[in-house]
């Protein structure tokens, strides 16, 4: 009995999870107004009849062969682009992931008002050992409100961020979305316009 509960504490040592989100800082004064406009442009977009165009996909096995079926597939990426009636640029979706030793997979959706500029964002992530995840409200081309969190279940105490680690990683409430980073430690910048987000996925069709 005394080997079993040996055993146990040990394991639960092991999966230990140390979960750490960072939110503004608590004198940072909040647009709440422009935050809700925010919100109602997304929530409108949702509601509207959009084209959805592929502007990327690849699945592959571990033979290197092309395949369709998502759960099978040992590497996957997927990126779809929503347009309105005008041929806007509204929503943006990708979806990516390696079934190796990593095992890292993203998520990713983005919004952008009629005139292209970005409004919200958010991502999920994770890997074998991290999880991640967050969003950005963002109004031209500033920060209006984000939350991002990072959760290790390989960590040690150590290895958490620190109070001044986490003060220095914290996006600025007004400051420029340009600054800021997003999955895997991605600059905002590459979304912040959809010509920008266009420009950037055309160049990579033309790359492969």
């Amino acid at each position: 009995m005394k080997k079993i509960l040996l055993i146990c504490i040990v394991f639960v040592c092991i999966i230990k999870v140390a979960a750490q989100t960072i939110l503004p800082d608590e004198t940072a004064v909040i647009d709440t107004e422009t935050r809700k406009q925010c919100q109602q442009i997304v929530d409108k977009i949702n509601t509207m009849p959009l084209k959805c165009d592929t502007a990327y996909f690849e699945s592959r096995s571990s033979s290197g062969d092309t395949l369709f079926t998502r759960d099978e597939a040992l590497f996957y990426n997927l990126t779809e682009l929503y347009f309105d009636k005008n041929q806007r640029l509204r929503k943006y979706f990708h979806e990516g992931f390696v079934r190796d030793g990593e095992n890292s997979h993203l998520t990713m959706n983005a919004w952008y008002d009629e005139k292209g500029n970005l409004i919200y964002i958010s991502y999920d992530g994770d890997s074998h050992c991290d999880a991640i995840g967050g969003y950005f409200y963002i109004h031209t081309g500033q920060i209006v409100d984000f939350k991002t969190e990072r959760d290790c279940g390989c960590c040690d105490d150590d290895e958490e961020l620190t109070k001044e680690e986490i003060d220095n990683m914290r996006p600025v409430i007004g400051s420029s979305a340009s600054e800021a980073t997003i999955g895997w430690h991605e600059s905002l910048a590459n979304y912040i316009h959809a010509e920008t987000l266009l420009s950037a996925l055309n160049s990579d069709k033309d790359n492969d």
